[in-house]
């Protein structure tokens, strides 16, 4: 639904990328082929249950590493902890590793919580800690199993866990991509009314480049 503002190739300063699970618009073969070719330190995590797939695809095994729930991974800056998400339930492979993974990141006095794909399940907020977040990126297009959509975060459901987290803008992302996998940011606009005071919703136009101060 939305035109890409830029290709793999185009990112050439890039330290770190983290992939939260298989589906080809969080791990894309020809994205990260361009980009791990234009940016020659990247590195890119991705749950150890898709190292195999990793291979699979053809990218380069020398650029990549696994990473499960309640690990740490830290490189050129960043701290990333996974989390598991539920992408309908919280699903592992037969040897125990998860399928679907969320990271929280932390950075130069900054934290924040990307979830991938994921519902609100009872324990994330458990998962992501006590110390305050600057910023969740958050899905809001909810499920449809009845039509192939996997499960995800309503924008309500967003803003509910944003509420009991209080970090200090709420993103909403896994919107205007897919025509039969989306819902209107309005709706969003309008669940975001009822967030407590300090914790700003924020909605980023594609493209659009943006910078926060401590």
């Amino acid at each position: 639904m939305t035109r890409a503002p830029l290709r793999g190739a185009d990112l050439e300063t890039v330290d770190l990328v983290l992939a939260s699970h298989k589906h080809s618009d969080h791990l894309d073969p020809e994205t990260l082929t361009g980009l791990l070719a234009a940016s020659a330190d990247a590195r890119l995590v991705l749950p150890k249950s898709l190292i195999d797939h990793a291979k699979e695809i053809g990218l380069p095994s020398h650029r990549y590493s696994g990473t499960d729930a309640g690990e740490v991974v830290e490189r050129a800056g960043f701290r990333v902890r996974a989390v598991p998400s539920a992408h309908e339930q919280i699903d592992r492979d037969e040897r125990g590793r998860h399928l679907y993974l969320g990271y929280v990141i932390e950075t130069e006095g900054f934290r924040l919580y990307h979830s991938g794909d994921s519902l609100a399940y009872d324990g994330l907020a458990v998962e992501l800690g006590q110390k305050p977040f600057d910023m969740l990126f958050l899905p809001i297009n909810g499920r449809d199993l009845a039509r192939g959509v996997p499960g995800n975060m309503t924008a309500a459901e967003a803003v509910d866990l944003a509420a009991l987290v209080r970090p200090r803008y709420l993103v909403p992302h896994h919107y205007d991509m897919f025509t039969f996998n989306t819902v209107a940011v309005e709706v969003f606009e309008a669940e975001a009314r009822r967030l407590p005071a300090g914790v700003e919703p924020r909605i980023l136009q594609c493209g659009e480049r943006w910078e926060i101060k401590q």
